[in-house]
């Protein structure tokens, strides 16, 4: 199993939320916006958030696009990669 680069995506993910306070280097809150805290494993980057906004959310699902890493929602089970088999 191969290493995710874990420091450059905690690095894009505090420049593209550079807006929102940083309570730790895991935790990140805006008033009225929510919040999420973030969690790492050498393979695994997991975001748990609080009532954000979609469009928040999907802004964390792009930083890890693009490092190539496809979501998983445990919520309904499913793995969104159809996008890795092209």
């Amino acid at each position: 199993m191969e290493n995710l680069p874990i420091e450059e995506i905690l690095k894009k993910v505090s420049d593209v939320f550079s807006d929102w306070t940083a309570i730790s280097s895991d935790i990140y809150e805006k008033e009225g916006k929510g919040c999420f805290e973030i969690f790492t494993t050498p393979q695994i980057v997991r975001f748990d958030c609080y009532d954000m906004y979609e469009s928040d959310l999907n802004s964390l699902i792009d930083i890890l696009i693009d490092f190539g890493c496809p979501l998983y929602d445990p919520q309904i089970s499913e793995r969104f990669d159809d996008w890795t088999d092209r």
